[in-house]
């Protein structure tokens, strides 16, 4: 996997696939304790989506979860609240220390759930029969590989509740692009008119930022041989989010014509819904004129949506099938 032109002139050091792991790691470690006062869209939009996702499980008397990437602990407080006595274990997995100890404060005192950033601890305990993400995919260098390693820890017949990940389908849509660029042009206009603006600049001046510090660290880690920019540093912390211009020809986003091709036919598409019509800005502190254009928009192309939540139900492979008989 080669590296973008983007990135080269900081002289990466490191395979992508290990940059983009390592980046993240040493970014949600400086992220983790203001993660959820970034994302207001945790409290007020997340749950309802997952309410959704989860009302398209099947009933069964036993779930084991795996819970990969698991952040804060919000997917799992959102199953252990709703599902509550069906689960049996949860395997609370992150590769950040901070995010888990996060986790662990979301979720103390909860017997069915173990911690842990090793993947090995983790498969001691399998199989699962549930596996869930939210917002991780985006972050992964190699989501298919990632995804297909994964399987080893699941029983045959899993399902995998997949929640908000970016949608190529957006930047695609000519209509959704002209409200993008329309609603980018007025943020930039108004944008020092708010007082978090202000903060947000002075933290970025004088490197306080998450964005800064990992930079930093990055080069003490011996990743890249010259400092790179914010903008790179979050061009790799969200792989496959929509950053600049240039990214729709990139082909940012992910696509699940082409997730159904590749996950095929290890798992099939049993839901999925699309949300976000103002691409990478949030529709929640929208004022009301945009948040009905982004309406408007939702109306003539549901699919089309910045975010998308899916259901995927393991499968076995045709071969397999015909050897259990």
């Amino acid at each position: 996997m080669g590296f973008p032109s983007w990135l080269v002139p900081y002289q990466p050091l490191v395979p992508l696939e290990s940059l983009v792991t390592e980046i993240n790691s040493i970014y949600h470690s400086f992220d983790a304790a203001k993660y959820e006062a970034e994302h207001a869209e945790i409290r007020l939009l997340w749950p309802e989506l997952w309410v959704e996702m989860m009302h398209q499980l099947p009933q069964r008397d036993c779930w084991r979860v795996l819970d990969f990437g698991c952040g804060t602990g919000f997917e799992a407080e959102q199953l252990l609240h709703a599902l509550g006595s069906s689960i049996d274990f949860l395997a609370a997995y992150d590769p950040s220390q901070e995010m888990l100890a996060q986790a662990k404060i979301r979720l103390r005192n909860n017997s069915k759930v173990i911690f842990s950033d090793s993947l090995d601890n983790v498969s001691a305990h399998g199989p699962y029969n549930l596996l869930i993400t939210n917002s991780v995919l985006h972050h992964l260098a190699d989501i298919d590989k990632t995804i297909f390693n994964l399987q080893t820890f699941l029983s045959d017949d899993a399902y995998w509740l997949s929640g908000n990940e970016p949608s190529s389908r957006f930047y695609k849509n000519a209509d959704c692009i002209q409200l993008f660029e329309k609603y980018a042009a007025y943020r930039k206009r108004t944008k020092w008119l708010q007082p978090a603006r202000y903060m947000a600049k002075i933290r970025s001046v004088f490197g306080m930022n998450s964005l800064s510090a990992t930079a930093r660290k990055a080069v003490e880690r011996g990743l890249f041989a010259m400092r790179p920019s914010d903008t790179a540093i979050a061009r790799l912390v969200d792989f496959h989010v929509h950053h600049l211009s240039d990214d729709v020809n990139a082909g940012r986003g992910l696509d699940l014509v082409k997730m159904q091709s590749a996950f095929s036919p290890h798992w099939s598409l049993r839901w999925h819904k699309a949300y976000s019509y103002l691409g990478a800005f949030s529709e929640l502190g929208a004022p009301q004129q945009w948040r009905d254009k982004a309406s408007l928009l939702k109306a003539h192309f549901p699919e089309d949506g910045a975010n998308f939540c899916a259901v995927w139900l393991r499968s076995l492979p045709s071969a397999a099938l015909g050897n259990s008989e």
